[in-house]
């Protein structure tokens, strides 16, 4: 007991000095701001204002006495060597645990893939640190500056509501006494490529990849008390992100093809040309939106057995939410009027399949199959796939390679389950029939007993190539398990004292 509460306690102590770390580095506590927009200054930083009030309650801007909280980017911190110190201490261990997963991982070169941030999709500004203040507390750090015209402290900060894009608003400092503008500047940066303010393209790329729609996000930001963005503006963002995302995928899909062709020249000795069509073995299988078969999205996947990549993808969708609903009301008022409406939203249109939802994973292979050689120059000559033979079925039937042959190989883990299902369903056959072979007892198929005998008989397929040693490892799993001290069944199992079988390894140490 004494033993666990010293461990308990070094780990509370572990757990503060990590605590204050982060603190340290992230100015958990109040950070000094300064509007200043020379950034001449230690610490430049950007604010949001409110412009719609919460129904809770009434406010006013910034100029009033209330308490106005804003949303502020940190740009560059003042004590930047701390930060940086902090952080090299944090990550000094688990970059020691990345350097262990990395190097006991395949040999094959890892892509370079870019990350999914706000950086790398929709702008082109370094890093910021954001955190949430009140109006009123970067009020009462600028009051005892000097303002440098008059050199009195009569400094104040006030927000242009009218300058406001979305969650960006305009700041500026102003003298009270000289009724001059000491300082003004936005909250956010902007970016001239995508002409959009980087703390919103940050807030709606947030908001998607937490599955939040505009009506959410704008609610989140009246119960924080920081403005919001209009729906119009929040679809921009949206449809500017996936373009962005669509443009990194392919890359990263080009990048991928390649290096799967030089790995498979590798292997194969040859050199292979970029017009060169090559033939692969590929792992295919499909997955459903949600459980069943009711489900009005799914998707399948192609993997390059040598590398393990994704090689390729098609989402097949029997659902659009625009024919939903702006579809249906059009067509209940006016039936011609929707058929024309349809023909303008037709190349938009997410309805990419009719038939049943059982049937996506078979639809996807045939698109999948049937692009292989225009897109990638590849032919999926071996498939490897679960036991559900109605996908390979279709792709056979379709010959996209011509009288290039298509040959199907077997999933182990399947195989395995298959046998696992097998003898559940042989003790329910015969529960039915009155005869009762699981239960407790010795000799009993129990489910112990089956996921056993499920487990020995995958583990012999996987270490045996050979068709004779695979059959004979497998049935000697089968006799080692119904063995018993008066009727021992091991002369099929290993022999010498290394074997797994216990039996034998203990007759060859006599």
């Amino acid at each position: 007991m004494a033993r666990l509460n010293k461990r308990l306690a070094q780990l509370k102590q572990a757990r503060m000095s990590r605590k204050l770390d982060l603190e340290r580095v992230t100015g958990k506590s109040k950070t000094l701001v300064d509007l200043d927009k020379s950034g001449t200054s230690t610490t430049s930083s950007r604010s949001i204002s409110s412009s719609t009030p919460s129904p809770t309650r009434s406010r006013s801007d910034s100029s009033s006495g209330h308490n106005i909280t804003a949303a502020v980017e940190i740009e560059n911190v003042s004590t930047e060597a701390n930060k940086s110190e902090a952080l090299a201490s944090r990550s000094k261990s688990s970059k020691l645990h990345l350097d262990l997963d990395l190097n006991t991982r395949s040999k094959s070169k890892i892509i370079d893939i870019p990350k999914l941030d706000v950086d790398n999709l929709i702008s082109t500004t370094p890093h910021t640190n954001r955190t949430i203040v009140e109006f009123d507390q970067l009020q009462a750090l600028i009051q005892p500056l000097l303002c440098p015209g008059c050199n009195k402290s009569s400094l104040k900060l006030n927000s242009d509501e009218k300058c406001r894009k979305g969650l960006s608003v305009k700041l500026s400092i102003n003298c009270e006494t000289c009724r001059t503008v000491v300082s003004s500047n936005h909250t956010s940066g902007y970016s001239k490529e995508n002409k959009r303010y980087s703390v919103n393209n940050s807030a709606v790329l947030s908001s998607i990849l937490c599955g939040l729609g505009s009506y959410t996000f704008n609610k989140l930001c009246e119960h924080l008390d920081i403005p919001g963005m209009c729906k119009k503006n929040f679809l921009n963002i949206t449809k500017l992100i996936y373009n962005k995302g669509d443009d990194i995928r392919q890359a990263l899909e080009l990048k991928t093809v390649d290096l799967i062709r030089r790995k498979h020249a590798e292997e194969s000795g040859v050199s292979i040309n970029e017009e060169d069509i090559i033939d692969i073995d590929v792992s295919y299988d499909g997955s459903w939106l949600t459980r069943g078969h009711t489900s009005h999205i799914g998707i399948g996947c192609v993997v390059d057995v040598l590398t393990g990549y994704v090689l390729d993808f098609h989402i097949v969708s029997t659902f659009c939410l625009v024919c939903q609903t702006t579809g249906r009301k059009i067509k209940e008022k006016s039936p011609s009027q929707y058929s024309e409406w349809f023909e303008t939203h037709k190349p938009f249109c997410e309805i990419n399949y009719t038939g049943s939802s059982a049937m996506m994973e078979t639809h996807a292979a045939e698109v999948l199959w049937l692009r292989s050689v225009t897109k990638f120059k590849l032919r999926y000559t071996s498939m490897l796939s679960d036991g559900d033979a109605k996908s390979f079925k279709r792709v056979t039937e379709l010959k996209p390679y011509g009288d290039i042959p298509i040959v199907k190989e077997e999933c182990v883990n399947h195989v395995g389950k298959r046998m696992g299902s097998a003898l559940r369903n042989l003790v329910a056959d015969c529960s039915k029939k009155g005869t009762s072979l699981g239960g407790k007892g010795h000799g009993k198929l129990t489910q112990n007993t089956i996921k056993k005998l499920t487990l020995y008989y995958s583990r012999a397929i996987r270490k045996h190539k050979n068709v004779s040693d695979m059959q004979k490892a497998i049935m000697a799993s089968l006799y080692h398990c119904l063995s018993t001290d008066k009727s021992p069944k091991h002369q099929l199992c290993p022999t010498g004292s290394g074997s797994w079988c216990f039996y034998n390894a203990a007759v060859a140490k006599k």
